[in-house]
């Protein structure tokens, strides 16, 4: 359904709350729908400090995941925070001098003291219907724009955005903690004078990038020299092929991937971006078997087996 303008408005006053720079809000389309929800003594650790939200903004868990106002959530991990109203673009990033210090304030606000963490009856806790909007929001970390799982989009519960904690934290680099029995999220600090997470995780992109579209630019020169050759010479340049995309897949393993591992884990950076690249390979190298096929007919896998074997006799 078209969103009402009072709801417009709503959302852009909560977002406002919520901390971010809000203009007028663009015609959107929303989905409104009731969803169930637990509200959870959850709690807070960052910086060796309990921190609660806003006063009215209570976590909630959905779908088993915790959601949180965005603001607190990124405040809590020291990132700021900004709003496009016309693209509907969150921007998480770390903060100018004048922008720490607001932060800081604010996570003074938030302590919530010394206070026991027990443990949680969680057959105690019974869902709730509360109504809510699914809005298309975009999600840029750094320089870097990612969405959370499909499942686990952002909800905008009366005029105020909320997303999983877990997206917001491992989208910065930052890693959490779970205690299922008292309900406790801490928050992993990083090692101290680490580089940037996005700047690290960047520049492997960066030599993925570079590395596939070296490699894609040799598959070219190689199809001439097929589309050129014999049916010996060709098989012989798939063969090449093979050869070629198993040195970029080694290059890519043991310098690019095992580089960005190595920074992640000396910065105590979470690490899932690790993983993230090497499905990009493994789709780019697909890419690759998928366009040999499309140009010679041929499929390049029993040719990647052959030079596999070259390999391992060596």
């Amino acid at each position: 359904m078209k969103l009402r303008k009072w709801a417009m408005g709503l959302l852009a006053a909560g977002l406002l709350t919520a901390g971010l720079s809000a203009g007028s809000p663009r015609e959107a389309y929303a989905e409104s729908k009731q969803i169930e929800v637990s509200f959870s003594p959850v709690h807070f650790i960052f910086g060796g400090e309990e921190l609660d939200p806003p006063e009215g903004q209570r976590a909630f868990l959905y779908k088993d995941s915790t959601y949180v106002p965005l603001r607190f959530a990124s405040y809590a991990l020291g990132k700021a925070v900004d709003w496009d109203p016309d693209t509907y673009t969150v921007t998480v990033r770390e903060p100018k001098a004048e922008e720490k210090v607001s932060i800081d304030a604010y996570i003074e606000e938030r302590k919530a003291g010394d206070r026991p963490i027990l443990p949680v009856d969680a057959s105690a806790l019974q869902p709730i219907t509360i109504d809510a909007y699914f809005e298309k929001v975009n999600y840029v970390f750094g320089k870097r724009t990612v969405q959370p799982p499909a499942e686990l989009p952002g909800i905008i519960i009366d005029g105020s955005l909320y997303v999983p904690l877990r997206f917001v934290s491992e989208s910065a680099g930052n890693k959490l903690e779970w205690d299922g029995e008292t309900y406790a999220i801490t928050g992993v600090s990083t090692a101290e004078g680490a580089k940037p997470y996005d700047e690290i995780v960047l520049e492997a992109e960066q030599a993925f990038q570079e590395l596939v579209s070296g490699f894609t630019s040799e598959f070219y020169v190689l199809k001439s020299e097929y589309d050129g050759a014999d049916d010996a010479g060709r098989e012989e340049v798939l063969l090449q092929g093979a050869r070629k995309l198993l040195e970029g897949q080694e290059t890519f393993r043991s310098e690019i991937l095992e580089t960005l591992k190595a920074k992640l884990k000396a910065g105590n950076y979470y690490e899932g971006a690790v993983d993230q690249l090497a499905a990009q390979f493994e789709d780019k190298k697909q890419g690759v078997i998928n366009l040999v096929t499309l140009f010679t007919g041929k499929d390049l896998t029993p040719y990647l087996e052959k030079a596999e074997k070259e390999l391992e006799g060596k």
